[in-house]
């Protein structure tokens, strides 16, 4: 199949479906009464939703300006991972910021936008899309590996809180959902992975074959997992 084929069936198919899936549950908890738990985990949808969604749309822009709008989705996609970490953090009760409160969380948002910003947009080449490469992005392999660099540690952090929690906790219900919460957001995670490795590693056929299959099969279920049972976690809270 036409690569560029290929990527315009599964990126507005899996992308797309995905970002209004997040979208949806962004919307759900937005119509129930807010919290610090599930404000962050609704701007981590609504995050991702403006990032999936607009990629896929911007696939239909065959011009240059289709490279400013991917990097500004892209941007958006990444920042969605800072908000799960906070999210599953407080989850555990473990409070990354000790003391969570607006200013603090807004603090460290901006030093991460900043951060990502210099890495997405004054970054020489870390990511190219034109006409040349058929206007699909190309990573190079040290944008990659400062991308893992960056979120990697935050993977570990979420694995250690979850470990933690899961160890004391005497709620059996609370540690099944506890559990399924720790694979939606882990398997989030492995798309991250996934993905900068796929617009990375172009040469192998093989891998950018079945990644987007891989998308299908575990993307959608994961963000559906993540947003159904919080809401249900806090419909019991408040019955």
């Amino acid at each position: 199949m036409n690569p560029y084929l290929w990527r315009l069936i599964f990126i507005n198919i899996i992308q797309t479906g995905s970002g209004i899936l997040c979208l949806f549950f962004a919307y759900k908890i937005y119509k129930r009464r807010l919290n610090k738990l599930t404000q962050l985990l609704a701007y981590g949808f609504l995050s991702y939703a403006i990032g999936a969604i607009t990629i896929g749309l911007a696939m239909f822009i065959q011009s240059e300006i289709q490279y400013f709008i991917y990097l500004i989705s892209a941007y958006s996609i990444l920042l969605m991972y800072l908000f799960f970490y906070f999210f599953f953090s407080l989850l555990c009760k473990v409070d990354p910021l000790n003391s969570y409160n607006k200013k603090s969380t807004l603090i460290v948002l901006c030093l991460f936008s900043v951060m990502l910003f210099f890495i997405e947009f004054v970054y020489p080449n870390g990511i190219q899309l034109s006409f040349e490469t058929n206007w699909s992005p190309y990573y190079n392999w040290k944008f990659l590996i400062v991308i893992y660099i960056i979120y990697i540690p935050l993977d570990i952090s979420v694995i250690k809180n979850f470990i933690k929690r899961y160890k004391t906790s005497n709620d059996q219900i609370f540690k099944k959902k506890l559990l399924l919460l720790f694979i939606g957001i882990q398997i989030s995670f492995t798309y991250l992975y996934g993905g900068v490795l796929y617009n990375t590693w172009i040469d192998n056929e093989l891998y950018r074959l079945f990644y987007p299959i891989f998308k299908l099969v575990l993307l959608l279920p994961a963000i559906f997992i993540i947003g159904y049972i919080t809401i249900k976690m806090e419909m019991e809270k408040e019955e």
